[in-house]
C-alpha cells in the first residue's frame, strides 16, 4: 500500500516535509507517480531507517574498561 509523504512523517514522528526532502535527495526509497507526486511504502522505508540507541553518559566515578 502506498502512503503520502505526510503519513511517513507522522509514522516516524519526523518534522513535516522530511520524508519528501529525503526522497528528493535519493536517501529514502520512493515511487514517483505519473503526475510527478511521490508515494512511499512503509515496509521499504523501514528497511533503511536505522534505530540508534541513546547513549548513556558515563559517570565519572564508574569504572570504564578500554581493553577488550
Amino acid at each position: 500500500m502506498f502512503v503520502r509523504p505526510e503519513a511517513v512523517d507522522r509514522h516516524y514522528a519526523w518534522s513535516p516535509g522530511k520524508a519528501l526532502r529525503l526522497a528528493r535527495r535519493g536517501l529514502l526509497p520512493h515511487h514517483r507517480l505519473p503526475d510527478g507526486s511521490i508515494r512511499f511504502r512503509l515496509d521499504e522505508v523501514a528497511g533503511v531507517v536505522v534505530s540508534v540507541p541513546a547513549t548513556v553518559p558515563v559517570d565519572e566515578e564508574s569504572e570504564v574498561r578500554h581493553d577488550a
